[in-house]
């Protein structure tokens, strides 16, 4: 009797190994998400942490997140929970379509359906699939092959391993069973953002600038009430020659965390210093819905203070022997000059995008520019087009061999203004050497050692004509 239910004792214990060893089954869905967050980088890259709440078991579990993006990274993905370790890892994209259905039923046996136009009664048949032909099958019917079939093709059954939406499949042990928060972290393709401004001229000082940025769902994926980020810069993104992997197994965990310093806050988004770049937060939650722009005021500014100036880079060749030694009625560049500190309503961190001028009181589109990404501080230009009441005229008048090394040229440099106030032109020479200014009837700037600037003031309705003589040495 005592060897009976040891023995019992022990088929139960069996059985109880056996049970805990088989992995529970847990399929969480896009509705199931409890919090969701963007960081979107402007290289069509976005970090997507996507906390799902689920029952496991202690021991094995066998979790499906459904609704991750079609353009994820697999290899980034990384989940993590207490107590939890991860085994493995596997991105099913397999997608139940048409195409695909048809793929996995190539040498299967299908029901097709005709309506016969008489009757209007379906008429059916069987037939087997012989390849998929890029949506319209090669069917071997009873009678031949039919190669354009006009009628319907009926699937009996889903085939195996087609998922509605892009799943990662997670096998996991858990230290215990019972309520579990999941925060699952991965990169993807597919997100985009990028920043605009409008820039309304109010007077010969000051503009008002709004920013707005453009965020742009290409993933594949739906995203609800997710809080999201902007982040400005320019990452390092490896190239990796591997297609896209099915299964993979996690070496080590790597923490996205972004630890924020110095918060500037403009009129529109927060932003925050992350490292080397600029994170944008926007103060709300919102929808990306895949293959949705979406546009998110950033800022709005008034009063802005500016220079503006024009600018005219000679085309002539100043050298020996000289092959372009004149040019004619050259129209300088409208630049407004800007400098990034709170004295002209900046000083705030400003992203790459495209500026876009307008005349406030004519409501007349005056040009647009791109800027690079902008720092507290810096001094940046924007040249939106030509001047049409400026231009100017120049030429050679003399050149002087001085050695076999060098010579002297005397240039004169006519500039013209229509306009109904004084204007200031800077005009910009490179040399074919080093410079050396001999005489000249505005002072010169010497920013390289080839070239040579003007700053010349250009009465209204009148004309300035510029001057000077230069050796130049062959270097």
């Amino acid at each position: 009797m005592a060897g009976r239910f040891k023995n019992f004792l022990m088929m139960q214990a069996l059985l109880f190994v056996v049970g805990s060893a088989q992995a529970a089954d847990i399929s969480l869905k896009s509705s199931d998400v409890k919090s969701l967050r963007l960081s979107i980088y402007n290289q069509n890259l976005a970090l997507v942490s996507d906390e799902r709440k689920a029952v496991l078991n202690q021991g094995s579990n066998s979790i499906s997140f459904e609704g991750v993006s079609a353009q994820i990274k697999p290899e980034t993905a990384l989940l993590q929970a207490d107590g939890l370790k991860v085994i493995e890892q596997n991105y099913e994209y397999d997608l139940l379509n048409y195409e695909n259905i048809l793929d996995k039923m190539v040498g299967k046996e299908v029901k097709t359906v005709m309506t016969n136009p008489d009757t209007g009664k379906n008429v059916f048949d069987k037939a087997i699939v012989l390849n998929n032909n890029d949506g319209n099958p090669l069917l071997q019917f009873s009678y031949g092959v039919e190669s354009n079939f006009p009628g319907r093709i009926v699937f009996e059954k889903i085939p195996e391993n087609l998922r509605a939406k892009p799943t990662l499949e997670v096998q996991v042990e858990s230290r215990d069973g019972g309520n579990k928060n999941l925060m699952l972290s991965y990169l993807t393709n597919g997100l985009s953002w990028n920043a605009n401004y409008v820039a309304e001229i109010i007077d010969d000082n000051n503009l008002d600038l709004q920013g707005w940025v453009t965020i742009v769902n290409n993933s594949g994926t739906d995203y609800s009430n997710a809080k999201v980020d902007l982040v400005a810069g320019n990452i390092n993104l490896v190239q990796s020659n591997l297609s896209q992997p099915r299964s993979m197994v996690p070496l080590k965990a790597v923490s996205f965390a972004m630890n924020a310093a110095d918060s500037v806050v403009s009129d529109g988004m927060s932003a925050q210093q992350v490292d080397e770049y600029y994170r944008y937060s926007l103060p709300f939650q919102t929808d990306i819905m895949d293959k949705q722009s979406k546009q998110v005021s950033l800022m709005e500014i008034e009063a802005v203070k500016f220079k503006q100036i024009f600018k005219l880079k000679s085309p002539m060749y100043v050298a020996f022997n000289s092959y372009n030694d004149a040019f004619e009625r050259l129209h300088p560049s409208t630049v407004y000059q800007f400098e990034n500190i709170s004295e002209n309503n900046l000083g705030l961190p400003l992203p790459a995008g495209t500026v876009r001028f307008y005349d406030k009181k004519s409501a007349l589109f005056l040009g647009e520019s791109n800027i690079n990404s902008i720092a507290d501080g810096e001094k940046f230009e924007l040249s939106v087009g030509k001047s049409f009441d400026l231009f100017a005229s120049g030429k050679i008048k003399n050149t002087k061999k001085i050695s076999d090394k060098s010579f002297e040229a005397d240039v004169e440099i006519t500039f013209n203004n229509a306009k109904s106030s004084n204007a200031v032109i800077e005009f910009e020479q490179n040399f074919q050497g080093s410079v050396e200014i001999i005489k000249e009837n505005f002072a010169s700037i010497k920013d390289k050692a080839k070239t040579l600037t003007w700053k010349v003031e250009v009465p209204s309705k009148g004309e300035a004509v510029l001057n000077y003589t230069v050796r130049v040495v062959r270097n």
